[in-house]
């Protein structure tokens, strides 16, 4: 057969791939490519109106050591993020602003995205790998970073007011030297941030969503690795009742 047959054929299967999805039967994973697989999953996770997530963000410090870990959950209304609890070592700072939401990683993912592959396939869950592009993987955390430093100032800046004017000339000091050593690390840092995405293959609509993402950096000439691991499991029309405890943010 040429090439333009196979091409054909290959066109009429996408085809009769899509029309499957409209009938709401789907396509067997077996069928497709990793990289259709993912973006039927991604459709079917925005295309949901409402659905519940919960989850756990791990940080590791260059010697290994854990250094704080979040747990968090949510919910997703009309299409839209409603509410978001964060709780744990770090939950004092999980303002709006300090953490990346949860679901940009997804968007991460579709923005910029390489190396799909099957880890594995059966008829009740397919799980995928992918990496984020290196460029979409360093905007990502370096944006969460500085929205940390930031939630730092002006949680510094409140403990000025409260306190007598040579401490909070001491704590602005620190401050200003923290940042100097953020920009340092941030003009060397590299990421490689590595997920796995499981979905059921009958709706396509995702089961969890893992990553692992390694950050290196320079400082003083020494090179530093840190480590963050964060899951996130969904649930699909389920209320994640946020509201009843720990702190929301919208």
């Amino acid at each position: 057969m040429s090439d333009l047959g196979k091409l054909a054929r290959r066109l009429v299967g996408v085809a009769a791939c899509a029309i499957g999805i409209v009938a709401l039967n789907g396509c067997a994973a077996g069928n497709l490519s990793p990289t259709a697989a993912f973006a039927l999953s991604a459709s079917a996770l925005s295309g949901t109106d409402r659905f519940g997530f919960d989850g756990r963000l791990s940080a590791y410090d260059p010697s290994g050591r854990l250094e704080s870990q979040t747990g968090f959950r949510g919910e997703v209304s009309g299409h839209k993020p409603s509410a978001l609890v964060w709780e744990g070592t770090a939950a004092t700072a999980s303002s709006s602003s300090y953490w990346n939401h949860p679901l940009t990683l997804v968007s991460a993912i579709e923005a910029g995205s390489s190396d799909l592959k099957y880890v594995s396939r059966s008829s009740d869950e397919v799980e995928l790998e992918m990496k984020l592009d290196p460029d979409v993987a360093r905007d990502r955390i370096k944006k969460e970073l500085r929205s940390q430093m930031s939630t730092v100032a002006l949680e510094t800046g409140r403990l000025i007011s409260e306190r007598r004017e040579d401490a909070g000339e001491q704590a602005k000091s620190k401050l200003e030297q923290a940042n100097r050593v953020l920009d340092e690390a941030l003009g060397t840092l590299s990421v490689s941030t590595v997920c796995r995405w499981k979905a059921d293959p009958r709706t396509w609509f995702p089961k969890s969503l893992s990553e692992e993402s390694l950050l290196t950096y320079t400082l003083s000439g020494n090179s530093y690795t840190e480590k963050r691991i964060s899951e996130t499991n969904f649930q699909p029309g389920r209320d994640s009742d946020t509201m009843k405890n720990g702190s929301t943010t919208k």
